[in-house]
């Protein structure tokens, strides 16, 4: 009976960390929670099942089953871990860089937990030290290092080579960091970039001091030297008082010639946002639902663009009924048309921080909406932005709470009408 017993809790734990790493959470939880019942000893189960309550957002019950593995084995670095992603969540800073601490005196290289750390110290501005920790990102198992036999570039003269700039994250990070180009370009020769989404080139080619542009796929010429984009920052020695922050440093390609319905002379035109992409793993907390939109939609003199591209079926139902929006979402054949939309608005509401890069790099005033545990390029406290000056931070001030945000957001289109 034991024997099975303890065969039964192997292959349910197994099912369940297969199951979470599929991204099946709820799944994943049910496996893991009867293989802690058939094995309550095992530190391992305990601590896969914090894993997979915090991706299912119970948090509570996640410390717990965190706390027990370590109560069961206490030199485990990957509960210490999985306790400061959990505080850091919750915007506990300080707790959550104890445990990061914790887990590095058990594993000095701890890829993810180097790069949690990195997560504080940028939020917080410490920007030399955040990102040098930002590097460890290469040695997390969902980042794919591309192969290049050229050095790496070390941020000295390049002159009468060229340097291989490349992209490496999602389409706002690209936006982010492509201002660093011309400060590149001042150091040496030739500097081309490679885009790892096909959808940022023709964007990308009113970028300042880039001599050649490519996508992933196409050859690329010979070069002497590489860089991945994100790490310009650190090898620039970007601090809070050193972002390049001159806007615009993106414009419209001489292509695209996308035009927006018009409204009323005196109509205020907004541009709004409320979804992410639904296939990041973030996009349910730091999405809200189109009733929330009500709230500025009654305001009068206003006219709404959407701009995002994907909508559910309900909520272009509710869309359709509403007479003051205008769709534009389904018209944009790439960036460059969201971007031309976004030059001919009066202001941006966002909740998609595609949108909102986008929109504070063309320079045109953008109110960022964020969730409680939001990204450490908005930083702490802040309704301001350094990277971007055009830009209105609105913040929830709890988990979840979307209702003061629209309430503020209100107040806010009313004044600046």
């Amino acid at each position: 009976m034991l024997e099975t017993e303890g065969e039964n809790s192997r292959s349910l734990h197994l099912l369940g960390v297969i199951a979470g790493l599929e991204g099946q959470v709820k799944e994943a939880v049910a496996y893991l929670s009867q293989a802690v019942k058939l094995n309550p000893n095992n530190p391992e189960i305990h601590s896969n099942l914090g894993l997979a309550l915090k991706d299912n957002q119970e948090l509570e019950a996640a410390i717990k089953h965190y706390q027990k593995a370590l109560e069961l084995k206490q030199n485990y670095a990957e509960p210490y871990n999985g306790l400061g992603k959990i505080f850091l969540e919750l915007g506990k800073l300080l707790e959550s860089q104890q445990y990061y601490e914790q887990a590095l005196k058990l594993d000095k290289n701890h890829a993810n937990v180097h790069f949690g750390l990195a997560i504080i110290l940028l939020k917080q501005g410490n920007f030399i030290q955040g990102f040098i920790e930002y590097e460890w990102r290469w040695k997390k198992k969902d980042f794919i290092s591309p192969n290049f036999s050229q050095p790496l570039w070390n941020g000295s003269n390049f002159n009468g080579k060229t340097l291989l700039v490349y992209t490496e994250q999602g389409l706002g990070d690209s936006i982010q960091f492509i201002r660093y180009i011309p400060l590149v370009k001042k150091l040496g020769g030739r500097v081309i970039v490679k885009c790892n989404q096909a959808g940022l080139k023709l964007l990308f080619t009113t970028v300042s001091g880039i001599d050649d542009l490519f996508v992933k796929g196409e050859k690329l010429p010979d070069f002497d030297l590489q860089i991945p984009l994100m790490s310009l920052p650190r090898i620039c020695g970007t601090t809070l008082e050193t972002i390049p922050a001159e806007i615009p440093y993106l414009s419209i390609p001489k292509s695209t010639h996308f035009q927006i319905s018009s409204a009323p002379e005196k109509n205020l035109k907004i541009g709004i946002c409320w979804q992410t992409s639904s296939n990041t793993k973030t996009s349910q907390k730091r999405s809200c639902q189109v009733k929330y939109l009500q709230q500025i939609l009654s305001i009068g003199k206003t006219n709404f663009y959407l701009l995002q591209k994907e909508v559910s079926v309900a909520d272009l139902e509710w869309l359709n009924s509403q007479t003051k929006i205008h769709n534009l979402g389904s018209y944009f054949n790439d960036l460059a048309d969201t971007a031309a939309a976004i030059k001919q608005l009066d202001l941006v509401i966002t909740i998609d921080t595609v949108v909102a890069h986008l929109a504070g790099a063309l320079g045109k005033p953008v109110w960022v909406i964020l969730n409680f545990d939001s990204d450490w390029r908005w930083m702490l406290d802040r309704n301001d932005s350094l990277w971007y000056p055009t830009a209105r931070l609105f913040r929830q001030a709890k988990i979840g709470d979307w209702d003061s945000v629209f309430i503020e957001l209100k107040q806010a289109v009313i004044e600046f009408l």
